[in-house]
């Protein structure tokens, strides 16, 4: 499948260092523009100016084409080089998690996000090069959450954060605490720029796949039932130079076994995590 070609292509492309950093987009031109004709012919259409190229992700693999992690010593260019919700807007080696939906064989419970538009304007002839900007609009399950603090990296050397939410009780007292972690795209101590987001800045925590899949766990002294959950969720701040939008800065790539306690909230409270459905440009 393509989808996974150009994924296995971008973590490759990723790790080479560029002499410009805004030849980033640009260098893969020739690239994109093959694979924009496989792509054409995967989806049966006449013509690859069908389908979309959005700085760097193809509209066809959305929303998927969000599912990367950056890696601990990413940063952002220096230079404005693509949306937020693309690997390209960060210089640095990048990984793709591959969808819930093809990871697993089966399933009990699935939903995933709507894509409804997106866009992506070229700054020169050449619309698989450089960009001036782009945005994409989603429609999905979302919730209001606060930056809690940056826990120490992890053995993988990813720069974890924690977002927390809590509900008012009638009494006007403070509900429980539900937290969940996630990956930051930009880890806070391997830049000299201060940090994208800080502990008490509240962002919007935006659900893009997720499954819940049931079975059974049999050995010779045991027929116990299970459950595995999956989550990935974008975790959004608001845009700094456009009204209304959001930029992305990590992701929430979780799974988790057996929810019999409530230290992996997200999943034993996901009505209380995303209440509102709603739209979402990111920008």
């Amino acid at each position: 499948s393509i989808f996974y070609t150009w994924n296995y292509l971008v973590e490759d492309y990723t790790r080479l260092k560029l002499t410009h950093e805004v030849d980033r987009l640009p260098a893969l031109s020739g690239i994109a523009v093959s694979a924009s004709k496989v792509i054409s012919s995967e989806h049966n259409t006449k013509s690859p100016h069908t389908i979309t190229y959005i700085a760097g992700i193809w509209s066809t693999h959305l929303p998927a084409a969000l599912f990367w992690t950056c890696s601990p010593t990413s940063y952002r260019p220096r230079c404005y080089r693509a949306p937020t919700f693309s690997w390209a807007s960060v210089e640095g080696a990048i990984s793709y998690h591959p969808p819930l939906i093809r990871s697993r064989g089966g399933y009990d419970t699935y939903w995933v996000c709507e894509i409804l538009g997106f866009s992506s304007t070229a700054k020169g002839l050449d619309p698989h090069g450089q960009v001036s900007s782009g945005w994409i609009e989603v429609r999905g399950y979302t919730g209001m959450a606060v930056i809690a603090h940056y826990p120490s990296p992890e053995r993988s050397g990813a720069t974890m954060c924690v977002v927390e939410q809590a509900d008012m009780l009638p009494d006007g007292q403070v509900g429980p605490v539900r937290r969940q972690k996630f990956q930051l795209d930009i880890p806070k101590l391997c830049t000299a720029k201060p940090a994208e987001v800080e502990p008490g800045d509240e962002v919007l925590v935006l659900l893009l796949e997720c499954l819940k899949k049931n079975g059974q766990l049999r050995s010779d002294h045991s027929n116990q039932s299970w459950s595995l959950y999956n989550v990935m969720a974008l975790v959004l701040q608001p845009s700094k130079s456009i009204s209304d939008a959001w930029e992305r800065v990590g992701l929430i790539c979780d799974e988790s076994y057996n929810i019999i306690r409530q230290d992996r909230d997200m999943f034993y409270w996901p009505d209380a995590w995303f209440p509102e459905k709603k739209v979402v440009r990111i920008v």
